[in-house]
């Protein structure tokens, strides 16, 4: 078995290419075998621009994508979007006699995908007993030996009576027949277009494989599995607005209030986005409702990413603020990992509008009511948001499954940050100083329950910068007189950490140390007022 990195991605909040060499040369491309990728289920539009926002956030796959002989078995849409977008993935070579058995594997490996159309588990079990009463045998693949496998032994497998897996196999062998006739059929069964007892019957009309060749033979075959098609009329059809999976505010103000309603009560079947960044390990994965922001700090690592992939499926309006509607009803469709969220809190922790400011003052109050409303419907989960406008989050009844947090990266943050979260009722208030850009002092740091410290990655418009030590210990000395517990992110301590002490010179930071013009965005003496 050989690994394989081929790597595009995401250094930590920046977006430098990292190119990662293999032991063994690597074939390139990967070779898509038309044969292997019509076995597996197409993926809806939605599908789709899901896994390319979760391709995107993450940085890249995180599972293996699987070949054999240089052959793509698993992970054609990762491959492609992946590739596409210059996206980090790694390659996984498995070994198999022949091709059979990699029909086999693929087929095995579907079967234990989630929610799967019951005609495709259907055609999935009838493919793999065909194989297996063709050969009357079949290869085990972990141990590379001859087997056999009857109707009874495949039926215990996939839990269902041996009946089922001999009509299984019938449906298997009649979509063969009628895929002569009609080459899309297989697809047509998983997106749930036909059913198993119309491709039958449309097999049975045909009689054998080779009237498919018969042009009349085709057609009523043809009329049995077809949809009926509606009559073309003059008008082009209207899109719904309300069913867009992104709403800019521009689109959300020409919506009527039906329209509106409508967007804010869309119940698609998405889920989370997984992340495994140590820096945030607190929280495994993200939620984003709402996208883009309008506060424009110079050292922002989403906007950079939103505008790199502008115009994609993950951010199809870039970095400006959209209601993602597919989007809202995810956490009632995210299966809860229960086992592991005792084990670590960061399985029940989602980081919500992590691509976003959901309490911006430019944010529509139906929009955060939306999001906090499927918030309640969750109370399972731990959702952490965070804010630059933390007078705006302390307006609303947030849920006591809410973290509520707020950014404070200067000073002039500081004042109203303390008395907006004076108000804001949550059962944990955090405060998250990243990147610190100059030392800060707090009156009322008791308002927080908690304290995460970062320093500044690279971003397009400005440096990597970690703050001088002593800027650090003196907030963690005042967390730890009022007994708060704090957080040293990841990019803190990259170029200032050594603590250079000399004789008489006990300090190691001068008033004269300051951050890089590039991050000090306010102008000297601004009083902000968020």
């Amino acid at each position: 078995m050989f690994v394989i990195c081929v790597t595009a991605r995401f250094m930590e909040r920046g977006i430098e290419m990292e190119t990662v060499n293999s032991s063994r040369l690597w074939p390139s491309p990967l070779i898509v075998d038309s044969a292997f990728k019509a076995q597996i289920p197409t993926p809806t539009a939605e599908e789709v621009a899901h896994l390319e926002q979760n391709l995107i956030e993450y940085g890249g796959a995180r599972d293996k994508l699987i070949a054999w002989n240089n052959i793509l078995l698993d992970g054609h849409n990762r491959y492609e979007i992946c590739t596409r977008l210059g996206l980090y993935f790694e390659i996984e070579d498995i070994d198999l006699p022949n091709r059979q058995a990699a029909e086999d594997w693929i087929d095995r490996n579907q079967l234990g995908r989630r929610n799967l159309n019951p005609d495709t588990a259907s055609l999935l079990r009838g493919r793999i007993y065909n194989r297996t009463k063709k050969q009357g045998q079949r290869t085990d693949l972990t141990s590379g030996k001859n087997c056999t496998k009857s109707a009874g032994d495949l039926a215990n497998d996939y839990g269902v009576s041996e009946r089922t897996i001999k009509s299984d196999g019938q449906f298997a062998r009649a979509v063969e027949d009628v895929k002569k006739a009609d080459p899309t059929i297989e697809q047509r069964v998983h997106s749930g277009e036909v059913s198993k007892q119309s491709v039958v019957a449309a097999a049975k009309v045909l009689g054998n494989p080779e009237a498919a060749t018969n042009p009349e033979t085709s057609r009523r075959a043809a009329e049995v599995i077809q949809p009926r098609i509606a009559l073309a009329t003059s008008e082009p059809a209207k899109v719904n607005p309300a069913k867009s999976d992104s709403i800019t505010l521009d689109a959300w103000e020409k919506l009527t209030p039906d329209q509106q309603e409508e967007a804010l009560g869309r119940n698609d079947l998405s889920g989370f986005n997984s992340q495994d960044n140590d820096s945030i390990e607190w929280a495994l994965w993200s939620w984003n409702p709402i996208t883009g922001c309008q506060h424009n700090c110079p050292y922002c690592y989403a906007r950079d990413i939103a505008e790199r992939f502008t115009g994609s499926a993950a951010f199809p309006d870039g970095f400006k603020p959209a209601l993602r509607p597919g989007r809202l009803a995810a956490p009632q469709h995210q299966k809860f990992p229960e086992e592991k969220a005792k084990e670590w809190m960061g399985h029940k922790n989602v980081f919500t509008g992590s691509m976003a400011d959901i309490f911006g003052k430019w944010v529509p109050a139906e929009w955060i009511e939306a999001v906090l409303a499927s918030i309640r419907k969750s109370p399972q989960w731990n959702f952490l948001m965070l804010t630059k406008f933390p007078s705006r989050m302390s307006e609303f009844n947030l849920p006591d499954n809410v973290w509520a947090g707020t950014s404070v990266d200067c000073q002039a943050r500081v004042a109203n940050a303390e008395k907006a979260f004076a108000k804001v009722k949550a059962k944990v208030k955090w405060l998250s100083i990243e990147p610190m850009i100059e030392p800060l002092k707090f009156k009322k740091l008791e308002v927080f329950n908690w304290v995460v410290i970062g320093g500044a990655s690279k971003s397009n418009e400005t440096p990597a910068w970690s703050p001088p030590r002593e800027w650090v210990d003196q907030l963690e000395s005042q967390c730890q007189g009022l007994d708060i517990p704090y957080y040293e992110k990841s990019n803190l301590f990259t170029n200032t950490a050594r603590r250079r002490g000399y004789p008489g010179q006990a300090v190691y930071w001068t008033d004269q140390i300051k951050a890089p013009d590039a991050l000090c965005y306010l102008p000297p003496k601004e009083q902000f007022v968020g």
